[in-house]
């Protein structure tokens, strides 16, 4: 076989190559690993100081809280108990995103509701679910990255650690939207005024009638969307937050007598496959124990502004203004000088 001889220039000029390439692939490798989280916009300023850092914004000083915990409740559109798929990629979105965050010190829960289609950034999973490419696409599209399990999962708690400028979120529990007549029968029906004609749904959604969701009612009364009022998501979430306010009084009322503990693990095992979290049953139980002495607050979801695609999707553009302020309120602390 005939020897190959490289010259110095051209062995020079290979190893220049490799060295190049080495680099594009690190600074590629860098930037899947690295910046999965959203940087801090221009308007909040980060200052370290000795105390760890201060945020300024707006002429005010603030501080992260401390001791906060968070958890995303994640729904998801099927019907049938937890199951992954083989593929990488599949079919279930996310439904109903809500963030909860518990402040231990201050014995306060607040939660953030989440619009489905936030035009945000999402990644794709490669073959060992690790993130790999990104793009600018729904945030309920998250999910479909992946198995279907935990990376699945994760991926959304990506996107929404994103979104909110790389705010921590520590836990997931994620639900099959069937779980909903479950939890309403568990606290003995969830009672709602209709506010919008929804007899299209089921004849007994009156406008202006008090009505005891249970069951597949309650299912309908939270999941519907396209035949209600204006079609939109954003009517279908102040239905979810009304559901999910009158679902906690119906709890309270409920573990009024002293069984919350025995509640809140009824609910779990009536569950069973339809949930999963990286989280313990014991875990999940001792969260919702504190929820339960906590007083809670539900903010409303960050404003923006709806649009159809030219493909015929539905695309909510979150205002950063509003989205600033919502980071500010969950996360962080007035500093009084």
């Amino acid at each position: 076989m005939a020897s190959v001889k490289i010259g110095k220039r051209s062995l020079r000029a290979a190893v220049v190559c490799l060295l190049l390439l080495g680099l594009f692939a690190l600074i590629l490798f860098g930037v899947s690993r690295f910046q999965h989280r959203q940087v801090v916009p221009e308007q909040m300023q980060i200052v370290p100081d000795e105390a760890g850092q201060k945020l300024y914004y707006g002429g005010k000083a603030y501080r992260l809280k401390s001791n906060l915990e968070s958890i995303l409740l994640i729904g998801l559109d099927k019907d049938s108990s937890y199951e992954a798929f083989a593929e990488y990629l599949n079919k279930e979105q996310n439904d109903f995103l809500l963030l909860v965050v518990l402040d231990k010190q201050e014995n306060t829960c607040t939660a953030l509701p989440l619009n489905r289609d936030t035009m945000t950034r999402v990644w794709q999973l490669d073959v060992n679910g690790e993130p790999s490419t990104s793009r600018i696409e729904q945030l309920c599209l998250a999910h479909t990255y992946g198995s279907g399990g935990d990376e699945s999962c994760e991926n959304t708690v990506r996107a929404v650690e994103n979104l909110l400028f790389g705010q921590t979120v520590d836990h997931y529990a994620a639900l099959s939207m069937d779980a909903v007549p479950l939890l309403a029968d568990l606290v003995g029906g969830v009672p709602v005024t209709i506010d919008t004609d929804m007899t299209a749904v089921d004849p007994r959604l009156i406008e202006g009638e008090t009505v005891t969701l249970e069951g597949e009612l309650a299912l309908s009364y939270v999941r519907a969307r396209q035949i209600v009022s204006d079609g939109t998501n954003q009517s279908r979430m102040a239905r979810q937050e009304q559901f999910l306010q009158a679902s906690w009084e119906a709890w309270k009322k409920k573990t009024a007598n002293g069984d919350a503990v025995e509640l809140g693990a009824d609910a779990l095992v009536s569950l069973g496959e339809r949930l999963r979290s990286d989280c313990t049953v014991q875990k999940l139980s001792r969260f919702l124990e504190r929820i339960e002495q906590c007083e809670l607050t539900v903010l409303p979801a960050p404003a923006g502004e709806a649009k159809i695609s030219e493909e015929n999707i539905a695309e909510f553009y979150v205002d950063d203004d509003a989205l600033e302020q919502t980071v500010l309120k969950l996360f962080y602390r007035e500093e009084i000088s």
